[in-house]
C-alpha cells in the first residue's frame, strides 16, 4: 500500500469497498461517491432485478431543452422499476424478437404460463448485441393479447435457437413503430370509453 501511486490507491480501495458492498443489502450501503453499490438478481422468476433498491433518480434541474425532460421522465421510470434482462443473439439475424409467454418444461407438449404472461417486471431489457432496448411490460402484453389483429406469429422457440422449450411471439423489429400506434390508439380508445361511461352515470 506504501508504494503504490494516487491512482493504484483509489482502484484497491473501491475494490475493498466492492468486495464489501456485496455482502450487504443495497439499502444499508453508504451513499459515497467512491462507493460502487450492487444490487442482487432477484432468484424466483418473478422478475431479475428491482432498480428501486438503488435509489437512483437524474435531476431534471438542468436541462439544455426542455424536450429532454420527456427523457429524463423514462429513465427515471426505469431506474424506479423492476426489470427483465432478455438477451436475443440472433436477432441481428432474423430482425425478430422472440417473447416467451409458455413453457413444456418436461417436454410433454403441456405448456404453462411463463415468461410475459406472469412477469411482475415493468421493463422488460432486450440486448440486441449491443444494442439495448427497453420496452415497458404492457405494451409487450397488449401484443400478446392482440397478436392475431396485429397478424403477430407464434413460434416453438426451438427454432429460434433460445434455451427452453417453449413458444413465444415474434415481433418484427421494423414493425415495433407501428405496432406502438396502435397500442396508444387502443388505449386512447379504452380512456374515451371509461369516461364516456363515468359520464352516464353521473347523469
Amino acid at each position: 500500500m506504501i508504494n503504490m501511486n494516487y491512482t493504484e490507491k483509489q482502484k484497491w480501495l473501491l475494490g475493498c469497498i466492492n468486495n464489501y458492498n456485496q455482502q450487504i443489502p443495497v439499502d444499508q450501503q453508504v451513499d459515497n461517491p467512491f462507493i460502487q453499490k450492487v444490487i442482487p438478481m432477484n432468484d424466483n422468476g418473478d422478475y431479475d432485478v428491482d432498480m428501486a433498491k438503488s435509489k437512483i433518480k437524474v435531476q431534471d434541474t438542468n436541462l439544455h431543452a426542455e424536450a429532454e425532460l420527456n427523457s429524463i421522465n423514462l429513465f427515471n421510470e426505469i431506474l424506479d422499476g423492476m426489470i427483465e434482462f432478455k438477451h436475443h443473439y440472433k436477432a441481428t439475424q432474423t430482425g425478430n424478437l422472440f417473447i416467451e409467454f409458455e413453457t413444456d418444461s418436461y417436454g410433454n407438449k403441456v405448456f404453462k404460463p411463463s415468461g410475459l404472461s406472469i412477469t411482475k417486471a415493468k421493463f422488460y431489457m432486450f440486448s440486441i448485441d449491443r444494442i439495448p432496448l427497453f420496452l415497458e411490460v404492457t405494451f409487450l402484453k397488449y401484443l400478446l393479447t392482440n397478436k392475431d389483429e396485429l397478424n403477430l406469429e407464434v413460434k416453438d422457440n426451438r427454432k429460434t435457437g433460445t434455451d427452453n422449450i417453449g413458444n413465444g411471439l415474434i415481433v418484427p423489429l421494423t414493425n415495433l413503430i407501428e405496432l406502438y400506434k396502435n397500442y396508444l390508439q387502443h388505449n386512447l380508445k379504452l380512456k374515451l370509453k371509461e369516461i364516456s361511461l363515468q359520464n352516464s352515470l353521473k347523469k
